[in-house]
């Protein structure tokens, strides 16, 4: 069996609530959230979301028909959960046909059984994890290497998930010829120089074994084939890949892969900044810093104009742009609204550039610019909603910077994540919290400074210390929080941010 569904590991007897309404949706956990806080998985029966913030808790389950899901349910839950939904679903049937008035969404039967991830726990996290990273992900990643591990875990959880075969047909033969090469560059002795390179080299060859089987009759399908038998000669010799996992990791150099604001700062004369909700854009249409967007008003006899300048990234987009709305405080309606043009800017930094007539008057602070697509459009968020956004987009910002670290285990850097987080993003977001006291990303963000804390087993840094200002829950239901392991493989960097960190290898 792959590494990438190893045999089930029992961790600490974590407790799920298993609820079942009067309806018959079952529900599994606790909801972390809508996006970008959870990961969503269509599976048979219902949905699964899996926490980005935690991808090795259990995941959080909405079933609407249990019956469907009910042989899969061990094998990601384990065997007491599964008796435990059919057991309330069973009840919620046998209860009234009809509950009317405000008992309708109260649960009509609940059970806390333990958690004891099965062999599909790791595939769907890692599943979900990677296909979040392609929407949320503020670091730009090769998509292609993000697709060869998306279309081999979707082959690998076929049946559980709708299609599922189809699905990895059509992503992996639209990647083949990519795939045959990275699996070509992963079998040579030279490519496993570190623990991480071995690790991603198995989700290559992962892949190739399963585009072997799904891609009859695509031209590079020969190819990949006779990949097969060297790809098993390579599994059956593979030793000793945990131990490896504690070496040379520490000797790579340090990058920062989050973007810091560059040309579009403050102090530019007659400019003002905004920032971008990311629920409002498609990914990785703009650049990702919380500063990205600037804009000025220009005064001409025929009325007023204003000018505004989103940063973009490096390379030439090829997705319909972006466009604004203006609004003035006070008005309903925008007061202003244009389509975007991708162009480079005096100092040839790439940019989304729009100049367009504004029916406003009055004081420049009273204009908000919204950045959307039109896929995407919502009413743009404000005041005690926008700040909460914003500390959002902070906290995913630091997520995929933990993710980094964890992936080179640099522990001295883990030790500063934990620090800079927990004397900044996390009291910013509890402060931003509509609710801190019931809100799950505040908790599961002081649980990752301890975390990060504890994988670094850094001297003369106290949990303890750091948490001290934190007022959110501490408890989920009867147990302590949860606290991610980030050395569980459910934290492994994937295919795409690995070379992101060493470019070129594949």
């Amino acid at each position: 069996m792959s590494s990438l569904c190893p045999p089930a590991s029992p961790r600490t007897g974590r407790h799920l609530a298993v609820t079942a309404d009067p309806i018959g949706v079952v529900r599994i956990g606790t909801h972390p959230g809508p996006a970008p806080r959870s990961a969503p998985l269509e599976v048979a029966g219902g949905l699964l979301l899996i926490d980005p913030f935690a991808p090795d808790a259990a995941p959080h389950a909405e079933l609407t028909d249990p019956a469907a899901a009910s042989w899969w349910l061990p094998l990601v839950y384990g065997d007491q959960v599964a008796l435990a939904v059919k057991t309330v679903s069973d009840r919620s049937q046998e209860a009234a046909p009809f509950i009317a008035g405000p008992e309708m969404g109260r649960p009509t039967s609940e059970l806390t059984p333990t958690w004891t991830p099965g062999p599909y726990h790791l595939p769907a996290a890692r599943l979900a994890t990677a296909l979040w990273l392609s929407q949320w992900s503020p670091v730009p990643l090769n998509r292609e290497l993000l697709d060869i591990e998306i279309g081999g875990l979707y082959a690998r959880l076929d049946e559980m998930i709708e299609n599922a075969h189809d699905t990895a047909r059509a992503i992996l033969g639209r990647c083949a010829a990519t795939l045959l090469h990275a699996g070509n560059a992963a079998l040579k002795p030279s490519y496993v120089r570190y623990s991480g390179d071995d690790w991603t080299a198995d989700i290559v060859l992962d892949s190739v074994e399963q585009a072997a089987s799904l891609l009859a009759g695509d031209r590079d399908h020969v190819a990949l084939t006779a990949l097969g038998p060297t790809v098993r000669a390579r599994r059956a010799a593979e030793l000793n890949r945990e131990v490896q996992a504690d070496t040379a990791l520490q000797k790579l150099p340090h990058r920062t892969l989050i973007q810091e604001p560059g040309q579009f700062r403050t102090d530019k004369p007659g400019w003002h900044t905004s920032t971008v909700d990311w629920a409002q854009v498609r990914p990785g249409a703009l650049a990702s810093d919380e500063a990205g967007v600037r804009w000025r008003l220009h005064d001409r006899p025929d009325g007023r104009l204003i000018e505004v300048r989103v940063a973009a990234p490096a390379s030439t987009p090829t997705d319909a742009p972006p466009a604004i709305r203006v609004y003035a405080a006070g008005a309903p309606l925008p007061v202003a609204i244009a389509p975007m043009t991708f162009m480079r800017d005096e100092s040839d930094e790439p940019c989304w550039a729009a100049v367009t007539p504004v029916r406003h008057h009055g004081p420049d602070d009273d204009l908000t610019v919204d950045v959307f697509h039109e896929s995407h459009v919502s009413p743009p968020r404000t005041g005690d909603k926008a700040r909460l956004a914003a500390a959002e987009r902070q906290a995913v910002r630091d997520l995929v910077e933990l993710r980094e670290y964890r992936a080179r285990l640099d522990l001295s850097e883990l030790a500063s994540w934990s620090t800079i987080v927990a004397l900044g993003t996390a009291p910013e977001l509890e402060a931003a919290s509509l609710a801190p006291q019931t809100d799950p990303l505040v908790d599961r963000v002081w649980s990752l400074v301890r975390a990060a804390w504890t994988a670094s087993r850094a001297k003369g840094h106290k949990p303890t210390a750091l948490a001290v200002t934190h007022h959110g829950p501490s408890t989920e239901g009867d147990q302590a929080a949860y606290i991610p392991d980030l050395m569980l493989p459910e934290w492994r960097p994937t295919l795409a941010e690995w070379e992101a960190l060493r470019p070129s290898r594949l």
